[in-house]
Protein backbone atom coordinates (compact mmCIF):
# COMPACT_ATOMS: atom_id res chain seq x y z
CA UNK A 1 0.00 0.00 0.00
CA UNK A 2 1.16 3.60 -0.28
CA UNK A 3 3.38 4.77 2.93
CA UNK A 4 1.78 5.91 5.27
CA UNK A 5 4.45 6.76 8.10
CA UNK A 6 7.73 5.92 8.46
CA UNK A 7 7.79 3.70 11.79
CA UNK A 8 5.28 1.18 10.24
CA UNK A 9 7.22 1.18 7.28
CA UNK A 10 10.70 0.15 8.80
CA UNK A 11 11.31 -3.30 8.32
CA UNK A 12 11.49 -5.78 11.08
CA UNK A 13 14.89 -7.16 12.30
CA UNK A 14 14.67 -10.89 10.40
CA UNK A 15 16.51 -12.03 7.19
CA UNK A 16 13.36 -12.16 5.38
CA UNK A 17 9.46 -12.78 5.63
CA UNK A 18 6.49 -12.80 3.63
CA UNK A 19 2.79 -11.98 4.62
CA UNK A 20 -0.53 -11.37 4.07
CA UNK A 21 -3.29 -9.28 5.22
CA UNK A 22 -6.96 -9.00 4.65
CA UNK A 23 -9.05 -5.95 5.66
CA UNK A 24 -12.50 -4.51 5.14
CA UNK A 25 -13.98 -1.31 5.75
CA UNK A 26 -17.69 -1.30 6.05
CA UNK A 27 -19.79 1.94 6.81
CA UNK A 28 -23.73 2.93 6.03
CA UNK A 29 -23.13 3.07 2.06
CA UNK A 30 -20.01 2.19 1.13
CA UNK A 31 -17.89 -1.28 1.77
CA UNK A 32 -13.88 -1.54 1.20
CA UNK A 33 -12.48 -4.61 0.73
CA UNK A 34 -8.36 -5.30 0.94
CA UNK A 35 -6.07 -7.58 0.20
CA UNK A 36 -2.54 -7.07 0.71
CA UNK A 37 0.77 -9.43 -0.29
CA UNK A 38 4.12 -8.54 0.92
CA UNK A 39 7.41 -10.05 0.90
CA UNK A 40 11.17 -8.83 1.98
CA UNK A 41 14.41 -9.60 2.45
CA UNK A 42 17.74 -7.79 4.16
CA UNK A 43 20.27 -7.15 1.79
CA UNK A 44 22.95 -6.27 4.30
CA UNK A 45 24.02 -5.35 8.13
CA UNK A 46 27.05 -4.56 9.76
CA UNK A 47 27.93 -2.74 12.80
CA UNK A 48 26.83 0.57 11.39
CA UNK A 49 24.98 0.03 8.16
CA UNK A 50 22.08 -1.89 7.20
CA UNK A 51 19.82 -1.91 3.96
CA UNK A 52 16.39 -4.01 3.24
CA UNK A 53 14.20 -4.18 0.41
CA UNK A 54 10.26 -4.91 -0.02
CA UNK A 55 8.21 -5.53 -2.18
CA UNK A 56 3.99 -5.05 -1.85
CA UNK A 57 0.53 -5.52 -3.67
CA UNK A 58 -2.70 -4.23 -2.26
CA UNK A 59 -5.86 -5.21 -4.21
CA UNK A 60 -9.03 -2.81 -3.02
CA UNK A 61 -12.37 -3.58 -4.20
CA UNK A 62 -14.99 -1.08 -3.49
CA UNK A 63 -19.11 -1.65 -3.19
CA UNK A 64 -21.19 1.75 -3.06
CA UNK A 65 -25.03 2.43 -2.17
CA UNK A 66 -27.08 5.20 -1.34
CA UNK A 67 -24.80 7.15 -4.25
CA UNK A 68 -24.50 8.31 -7.38
CA UNK A 69 -22.19 5.54 -9.00
CA UNK A 70 -23.94 3.18 -6.56
CA UNK A 71 -25.01 1.20 -9.55
CA UNK A 72 -22.26 1.52 -11.90
CA UNK A 73 -19.57 -0.98 -13.15
CA UNK A 74 -16.76 1.70 -12.28
CA UNK A 75 -14.80 2.70 -9.94
CA UNK A 76 -15.34 -0.25 -7.99
CA UNK A 77 -11.58 -2.00 -8.30
CA UNK A 78 -8.09 -0.42 -7.77
CA UNK A 79 -4.86 -1.76 -7.30
CA UNK A 80 -1.32 -1.08 -6.05
CA UNK A 81 2.18 -2.25 -6.88
CA UNK A 82 4.87 -1.08 -4.47
CA UNK A 83 8.94 -1.27 -4.01
CA UNK A 84 10.16 -0.01 -0.60
CA UNK A 85 13.97 0.29 -0.47
CA UNK A 86 15.71 1.49 3.36
CA UNK A 87 18.45 2.26 4.24
CA UNK A 88 19.76 2.32 8.42
CA UNK A 89 22.91 4.11 9.13
CA UNK A 90 23.66 4.11 13.00
CA UNK A 91 26.23 7.10 14.12
CA UNK A 92 26.72 6.31 17.23
CA UNK A 93 25.08 4.51 20.78
CA UNK A 94 22.40 6.99 21.00
CA UNK A 95 22.16 8.57 17.13
CA UNK A 96 20.87 7.28 14.19
CA UNK A 97 19.20 7.99 10.86
CA UNK A 98 16.32 6.33 8.54
CA UNK A 99 16.20 7.13 4.54
CA UNK A 100 13.26 5.23 2.44
CA UNK A 101 13.09 5.66 -1.30
CA UNK A 102 9.32 4.39 -2.00
CA UNK A 103 8.15 3.93 -5.71
CA UNK A 104 4.61 3.35 -6.01
CA UNK A 105 2.03 2.44 -9.00
CA UNK A 106 -1.61 3.61 -8.03
CA UNK A 107 -3.86 2.34 -11.19
CA UNK A 108 -7.34 0.69 -11.91
CA UNK A 109 -6.99 -1.90 -14.41
CA UNK A 110 -3.85 -1.05 -16.69
CA UNK A 111 -0.40 0.54 -15.69
CA UNK A 112 0.21 4.06 -17.29
CA UNK A 113 3.80 5.98 -16.31
CA UNK A 114 1.62 8.85 -15.11
CA UNK A 115 0.36 6.48 -12.14
CA UNK A 116 4.22 6.07 -10.83
CA UNK A 117 4.91 8.26 -7.83
CA UNK A 118 8.03 8.64 -5.47
CA UNK A 119 7.27 8.29 -1.88
CA UNK A 120 9.88 8.22 1.33
CA UNK A 121 11.54 10.35 3.73
CA UNK A 122 14.00 10.63 6.67
CA UNK A 123 14.32 10.40 10.04
CA UNK A 124 16.49 11.44 12.39
CA UNK A 125 16.67 9.02 15.84
CA UNK A 126 17.78 10.28 18.94
CA UNK A 127 18.47 7.66 22.10
CA UNK A 128 17.21 9.89 25.59
CA UNK A 129 17.67 7.06 27.61
CA UNK A 130 17.95 3.42 28.28
CA UNK A 131 14.05 3.17 27.47
CA UNK A 132 13.48 6.63 26.23
CA UNK A 133 14.19 7.81 22.29
CA UNK A 134 12.53 10.65 20.18
CA UNK A 135 12.41 10.53 15.98
CA UNK A 136 12.09 13.53 14.15
CA UNK A 137 11.26 13.48 10.26
CA UNK A 138 9.70 14.31 7.19
CA UNK A 139 7.80 12.15 4.29
CA UNK A 140 6.30 12.24 1.17
CA UNK A 141 3.07 10.18 1.68
CA UNK A 142 -0.81 10.31 0.73
CA UNK A 143 -2.50 10.21 4.18
CA UNK A 144 -4.45 13.04 3.43
CA UNK A 145 -5.29 11.74 0.34
CA UNK A 146 -3.21 13.45 -2.17
CA UNK A 147 0.63 13.59 -2.06
CA UNK A 148 2.32 16.08 -0.12
CA UNK A 149 5.62 16.25 2.22
CA UNK A 150 4.62 16.32 6.09
CA UNK A 151 6.83 16.38 9.27
CA UNK A 152 7.08 13.17 11.59
CA UNK A 153 7.25 13.02 15.07
CA UNK A 154 7.14 9.82 17.39
CA UNK A 155 8.20 9.38 21.54
CA UNK A 156 8.84 6.27 21.98
CA UNK A 157 8.89 5.00 26.00
CA UNK A 158 8.83 1.67 27.17
CA UNK A 159 8.07 0.48 30.61
CA UNK A 160 9.25 -1.79 33.28
CA UNK A 161 5.93 -3.68 33.02
CA UNK A 162 6.26 -4.84 29.49
CA UNK A 163 4.04 -1.84 28.24
CA UNK A 164 5.63 0.32 25.63
CA UNK A 165 4.52 4.15 24.73
CA UNK A 166 4.65 5.44 20.90
CA UNK A 167 3.27 8.89 20.84
CA UNK A 168 3.66 11.36 17.34
CA UNK A 169 2.30 11.73 14.11
CA UNK A 170 0.93 10.43 11.82
CA UNK A 171 0.53 7.57 13.44
CA UNK A 172 0.59 6.48 17.86
CA UNK A 173 0.48 2.90 19.80
CA UNK A 174 0.37 1.75 23.53
CA UNK A 175 1.17 -1.70 23.32
CA UNK A 176 1.65 -4.50 26.44
CA UNK A 177 3.38 -8.03 26.29
CA UNK A 178 1.87 -10.04 29.07
CA UNK A 179 4.62 -12.67 27.59
CA UNK A 180 6.75 -13.18 24.10
CA UNK A 181 4.11 -14.58 22.10
CA UNK A 182 1.06 -12.53 22.92
CA UNK A 183 1.09 -8.51 22.11
CA UNK A 184 -2.21 -6.22 22.73
CA UNK A 185 -1.67 -2.42 21.28
CA UNK A 186 -4.42 -0.07 21.31
CA UNK A 187 -3.41 2.25 17.92
CA UNK A 188 -4.27 5.59 15.68
CA UNK A 189 -3.38 5.91 12.56
CA UNK A 190 -4.31 8.70 9.82
CA UNK A 191 -4.00 7.28 6.38
CA UNK A 192 -5.13 7.81 2.85
CA UNK A 193 -4.59 7.12 -0.70
CA UNK A 194 -5.14 7.73 -4.31
CA UNK A 195 -5.44 5.97 -7.17
CA UNK A 196 -5.78 7.66 -10.93
CA UNK A 197 -8.88 6.34 -13.53
CA UNK A 198 -8.64 4.77 -16.49
CA UNK A 199 -12.61 5.58 -17.89
CA UNK A 200 -12.96 9.08 -17.69
CA UNK A 201 -15.94 10.12 -16.04
CA UNK A 202 -17.45 13.99 -16.51
CA UNK A 203 -19.31 15.89 -13.93
CA UNK A 204 -20.13 18.92 -14.50
CA UNK A 205 -18.20 19.34 -17.62
CA UNK A 206 -15.18 18.32 -15.89
CA UNK A 207 -13.13 15.21 -16.65
CA UNK A 208 -12.45 13.23 -13.40
CA UNK A 209 -9.22 11.56 -13.53
CA UNK A 210 -8.20 10.43 -9.74
CA UNK A 211 -9.80 8.78 -6.98
CA UNK A 212 -8.63 9.48 -3.56
CA UNK A 213 -9.56 8.66 -0.13
CA UNK A 214 -8.69 8.88 3.59
CA UNK A 215 -9.33 8.54 7.23
CA UNK A 216 -8.14 8.90 10.71
CA UNK A 217 -8.58 5.29 11.63
CA UNK A 218 -8.52 4.23 15.68
CA UNK A 219 -8.05 -0.01 16.63
CA UNK A 220 -7.80 -2.29 18.95
CA UNK A 221 -4.86 -4.88 17.74
CA UNK A 222 -3.49 -8.65 18.84
CA UNK A 223 -0.62 -10.40 18.03
CA UNK A 224 0.12 -14.33 18.59
CA UNK A 225 3.41 -15.23 17.79
CA UNK A 226 3.10 -19.14 17.11
CA UNK A 227 6.41 -19.72 16.76
CA UNK A 228 9.74 -18.51 15.78
CA UNK A 229 8.17 -18.41 11.86
CA UNK A 230 4.38 -17.88 11.96
CA UNK A 231 2.77 -15.00 13.76
CA UNK A 232 -0.95 -13.76 13.63
CA UNK A 233 -2.56 -10.48 13.50
CA UNK A 234 -5.97 -9.68 14.48
CA UNK A 235 -7.23 -5.91 14.54
CA UNK A 236 -10.22 -3.92 14.99
CA UNK A 237 -11.58 -0.78 15.23
CA UNK A 238 -13.36 2.18 13.75
CA UNK A 239 -12.91 4.63 10.77
CA UNK A 240 -13.36 8.62 11.52
CA UNK A 241 -13.41 11.97 9.31
CA UNK A 242 -14.25 9.05 6.44
CA UNK A 243 -13.65 11.15 3.19
CA UNK A 244 -13.70 9.56 -0.33
CA UNK A 245 -13.22 12.26 -3.17
CA UNK A 246 -13.31 12.53 -7.27
CA UNK A 247 -10.73 14.92 -8.80
CA UNK A 248 -9.97 16.49 -11.75
CA UNK A 249 -6.47 16.29 -13.26
CA UNK A 250 -5.21 19.47 -11.15
CA UNK A 251 -7.22 17.57 -8.05
CA UNK A 252 -9.44 19.89 -7.31
CA UNK A 253 -12.32 17.50 -5.38
CA UNK A 254 -15.05 17.69 -8.17
CA UNK A 255 -17.29 14.75 -6.12
CA UNK A 256 -18.16 14.25 -2.82
CA UNK A 257 -19.12 10.94 -1.98
CA UNK A 258 -20.22 11.38 1.32
CA UNK A 259 -19.08 8.53 2.70
CA UNK A 260 -20.02 7.43 6.46
CA UNK A 261 -17.67 6.86 9.19
CA UNK A 262 -17.62 3.20 10.10
CA UNK A 263 -16.16 -0.17 11.23
CA UNK A 264 -12.67 -1.75 9.94
CA UNK A 265 -10.90 -5.13 10.94
CA UNK A 266 -8.14 -6.77 9.70
CA UNK A 267 -6.74 -10.00 9.61
CA UNK A 268 -2.86 -10.67 8.98
CA UNK A 269 -0.36 -13.99 8.49
CA UNK A 270 3.35 -13.24 8.91
CA UNK A 271 6.25 -15.83 8.13
CA UNK A 272 9.28 -14.80 9.09
CA UNK A 273 12.79 -16.50 8.10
Amino acid sequence: MVLFFISSYTFSQENGFAEINLKTQHSENISINQTELNFGFRIMKDKKNQLNSKFGYTNSSISYSDTEYGNDDYLDQFNSLNYALEYNYVFSDKNSFTIIANPVANFETKIHASDISLFGGIEFTNKLAENAQIAIGVQRNTIFGKPEILPTFHFKYSFKNKMELDLGFPSAKISYSNNERNTFSITNDFNGYFYNTNEKITIQNTKIERVSWSQMTTGFQYKRKFDENFTLELKGGYDFNKKIHLNDSDDNIRYDLNINDGYTFKLGIKYQL
